[in-house]
C-alpha cells in the first residue's frame, strides 16, 4: 500500500475513535454502532 492509503487509514480510524466515543456518550446501547463498524471491517476487505 502506498504513503497515502496508509494516511487515509490512519485518518478512517481516527475518524471512527473519535465517532465510537461520541457514539458511546449519547448511548449506551452500542448496537447500531456496531453494526456500522462492521460495515466498516467489510469495506476494508
Amino acid at each position: 500500500m502506498n504513503r497515502n492509503g496508509k494516511a487515509m487509514m490512519a485518518a478512517m480510524a481516527a475518524g471512527v475513535s473519535i465517532g465510537y466515543m461520541a457514539a458511546k456518550k449519547q448511548y449506551d446501547n452500542k448496537r447500531p454502532y456496531r453494526k456500522f463498524l462492521d460495515k466498516i471491517e467489510e469495506y476494508m476487505d
